[in-house]
């Protein structure tokens, strides 16, 4: 049995267009592509900081490694 997942083409604010496969919220005003409606929902277009993990305080700082072309071969 397929459980409810709450997304854009079941809320009720939703709105198909016929003429597309794209839909129209009327909460947000905003064109929803049919590629994402079916995971997309609300909480993603919201304007509020989202609730993330307190990072510790790290005293190194990690730099990515830029070999540039050291490592690119110009042998034939």
């Amino acid at each position: 049995m397929m459980s409810f997942k709450e997304c854009c083409k079941t809320c009720k604010y939703s709105k198909a267009f016929q003429s597309s496969a794209n839909g129209w919220c009327l909460l947000r005003k905003i064109k929803i592509h049919s590629d994402i409606a079916s995971y997309a929902y609300c909480h993603h277009w919201s304007q509020e900081e989202a609730s993330l993990p307190v990072l510790e305080n790290i005293e190194m700082v990690e730099k990515q490694l830029d070999f540039g072309r050291e490592l690119a071969i110009s042998e034939i």
